[in-house]
């Protein structure tokens, strides 16, 4: 059985960080032992927010107390929001440590920074970073990245922690030209805005050390990440014109001792509605879909951004009765979605249509299999009745 050590955020009330990860988690079958970076009464897209962070000495003090009952045996671990540079530096010493207890041990790191141009920034005296995020940035890319098996930044994310590897460009209104790919692009009649931790604050934008404009430059900045030693990295959201989403990953694997990668491309409609939490889901649900499948990368990520789409989906209808939608109301219904967590049941008229028009392309045998089953399952969950959808992927051997 799959064990994890999530070290995230912790709010009361609502679903974000390590209150949006567990459960899902737990109802995949998977052990969860959750530390907290932060306790805040609530996610800081409320009027109010109170709390405490955990300092460093206390979460390794929780670690030696783990330690002595000879409880360190962990088969993952999960980083989501940290607050400070001290934890962070805190969060590295304590996965070297596991590392060594366990070798095999799969870290997944979901780089919480910031979004949309903008970096976290302070509230009052509570923090989402108490110190200047671009602190935290050296250490995740000299220290965490190599570290990591799976990582899960948004697209701003990525650009931050990347070195720079090709110059930074202006970007006209916030669109993106697409250049051609040898990987065909995966579309999913799904309606999801992919976001993690609110962000209410206003600051100037921080101008990365690389620009991820094109195709190409997903590709490329993936491709360096590949080079860092990381096995499988997901750009959770790429914005593309005309109101979609991408998501694109890059993961190296072994078939019949030969090292290859698999490149696989996922664009999703954007859901016109902010959400809450949806990053730290995410990320959870790709650690457990692949642990399920680790030799199908592409399947795994499908598997999760489809269990996403299903509680996005119920958590709009919960609110479009509403006459006024509070952060309350907008909080995600995960409990209320344990059956579109757990598995996907192929009940819907659409199904037959929707695996009919999906065409497949690999070198993996396996893809084939699993993305067929995906797409009859995913019928169950979209609402999209006449979408078309082209479904590929591509593994060149490294």
């Amino acid at each position: 059985m799959a064990r994890v050590l999530s070290i995230q955020s912790h709010v009361v009330h609502g679903y974000v960080g390590n209150k949006a990860a567990t459960f899902p988690l737990q109802t995949l079958g998977i052990e969860v032992d959750a530390i907290n970076s932060v306790q805040f009464s609530n996610h800081t897209g409320y009027a109010n927010v109170k709390g405490t962070k955990q300092a460093a000495d206390e979460l390794w003090e929780l670690i030696n107390g783990l330690e002595s009952n000879d409880l360190l045996h962990y088969t993952h671990i999960l980083t989501g929001y940290v607050g400070t540079s001290e934890f962070l530096n805190a969060v590295l010493g304590i996965i070297r440590k596991l590392k060594e207890v366990n070798p095999s041990i799969i870290y997944v790191c979901d780089p919480v920074l910031g979004d949309h141009g903008k970096l976290y920034v302070p509230k009052d005296d509570l923090c989402i970073f108490n110190d200047s995020a671009t602190d935290m940035v050296p250490i995740f890319r000299k220290d965490l990245l190599p570290l990591a098996d799976i990582i899960t930044p948004n697209q701003y994310e990525l650009e931050l922690l990347l070195v720079v590897v090709f110059p930074r460009r202006r970007r006209a209104a916030g669109l993106y030209t697409l250049a051609p790919s040898s990987v065909p692009n995966y579309f999913i009649p799904l309606h999801l805005h992919i976001t993690g931790h609110s962000n209410p604050f206003t600051t100037p934008p921080i101008l990365p050390d690389c620009s991820i404009q094109t195709q190409q430059d997903v590709w490329r900045a993936l491709d360096q990440c590949n080079k860092l030693g990381i096995t499988h990295t997901i750009l959770t959201s790429f914005y593309e014109p005309e109101g979609f989403i991408s998501i694109y990953g890059c993961a190296a694997l072994t078939s019949n001792s030969t090292p290859c990668v698999t490149r696989y491309h996922l664009v999703v409609q954007k859901f016109d509605f902010y959400f809450t939490g949806t990053g730290d889901l995410l990320s959870a649900l790709i650690l457990a879909r692949s642990w399920e499948t680790p030799d199908d990368p592409m399947y795994a990520v499908a598997r999760a951004a489809a269990s996403l789409q299903g509680v996005c989906r119920r958590t709009f209808d919960f609110c479009k009765v509403l006459d006024h939608c509070t952060a309350k109301a907008r909080e995600l219904r995960i409990i209320q979605s344990k059956l579109l967590v757990c598995n996907f049941n192929a009940t819907s008229t659409n199904a037959a249509a929707l695996t009919s028009i999906v065409s497949i392309t690999s070198t993996a045998s396996s893809i084939d299999t699993n993305m067929s089953n995906f797409v009859r399952s995913i019928a169950s969950i979209t609402t999209t009745t006449t979408a078309t959808a082209t479904a590929t992927a591509t593994t060149v051997v490294a």
